[in-house]
């Protein structure tokens, strides 16, 4: 089990944001994807957010992968704990 301290601690890892919503159209695919079930922020960040990744919001047992350190409109509405790429 990885401690989520170490996750936020170092710098090469991520940090909890603030949120950044931007109206979202791009012809190289979707901005986002949802990836259920997950456990933890913990397994989001280290196990989940690895390819093409900048940021996660983890709600519930929905890890949503980021591309970019923003969240599009169509997320607004979705609770959870946001973290970007430091």
């Amino acid at each position: 089990a990885v401690d989520i301290s170490s996750v936020f601690s170092d710098s090469e890892y991520f940090a909890l944001a603030d949120r950044d919503y931007v109206n979202v159209t791009s012809t190289r695919g979707p901005f986002y994807r949802t990836e259920q079930p997950v456990r933890s922020l913990t397994e989001c960040l280290l196990a989940r957010c690895v390819t093409d990744c900048q940021a996660v919001l983890f709600h519930l047992d929905a890890c949503h992968l980021l591309r970019f350190p923003v969240l599009p409109h169509e997320l607004k509405n979705v609770a959870g704990k946001f973290a970007t790429r430091v």
